[in-house]
């Protein structure tokens, strides 16, 4: 997990230098020398870092390097600044993706998705070894008005993939603006488990296998909320059979 430490350190009348030292030795330690003052001054260091392997820690050194007077050391604050937060309800009400995504939606199994922007919702990835088929008949409709290939529209599609360990992927933008995904997902005998990871590892991955339907047909709805620690990261959402002779199946999600 990515983790951030601010310290807060200074001095008077001197030079200082920090650095720092990862227990594993998986990345070169971080170096600083330059904050130094000819009276007293401070400094605050941010230092992000994440190790090889677990059960590790960091050490950080300040020490003064020049001068005749001293450093000093005030404070230090830890923090994991990503997060993804997930919560998911069994449903089958009727959705109009453009109201809800106001940033960006996508509807499978054309990948209409909305016009006018650049796509922020990938086209759907398949996991496994299966087919992709397309199917007419879910509980649920998904419709739209502002969409790409397909300006309207309004429908029971989806795809679907079946057997153990298949599924699909899509990935949506990530940084430290909070974003809401909600991703309709589904499936006929079977079970599945929903993966959310965001691409810097900022914070724990989101799982769920709550949604089921062992005897027929189900849907689901997963609301993520989500932020990364840096910019220019992305969430990768994933929903995988785990078991059941049916399918799994993915009809749309909408970017807030």
């Amino acid at each position: 997990t990515l983790r951030m430490l601010n310290v807060y350190v200074g001095g008077w009348k001197s030079g200082g230098k920090l650095s720092a030292h990862l227990s594993d030795g998986s990345a070169p330690d971080f170096t600083d020398a330059s904050i130094s003052g000819s009276g007293q001054y401070n400094g605050v260091y941010t230092l992000s870092y994440r190790a090889g392997r677990s059960g590790q820690n960091l050490l950080v050194q300040w020490i003064q390097t020049s001068g005749t007077g001293n450093v000093t050391l005030q404070a230090a604050a830890l923090s994991s600044p990503g997060s993804i937060a997930g919560s998911v309800v069994a449903s089958s009400v009727t959705v109009d993706l453009s109201a809800l995504g106001l940033r960006d939606w996508g509807h499978w199994p054309n990948y209409d998705h909305k016009s006018g922007v650049s796509a922020q919702i990938g086209n759907y990835s398949k996991i496994g070894a299966g087919g992709v088929f397309t199917y007419t008949d879910d509980p649920r409709r998904l419709g739209w008005n502002n969409g790409t290939p397909t300006l309207n529209g309004s429908n029971t599609s989806g795809i679907w993939i079946g057997g153990a360990g298949n599924g699909f992927s899509i990935t949506a933008p990530a940084d430290a603006t909070a974003r809401t995904l909600t991703v309709y997902v589904g499936g006929w005998k079977s079970a599945g488990k929903l993966t959310a990871h965001l691409s810097d590892g900022s914070a724990a991955n989101y799982t769920d296998t709550s949604i089921a339907g062992a005897g027929g047909q189900y849907n689901g709805v997963y609301t993520l909320t989500y932020q990364t620690a840096a910019s220019g990261q992305s969430v990768l959402v994933q929903w995988v059979q785990t078991s059941g002779i049916g399918n799994v199946t993915l009809q749309g999600a909408a970017l807030q």
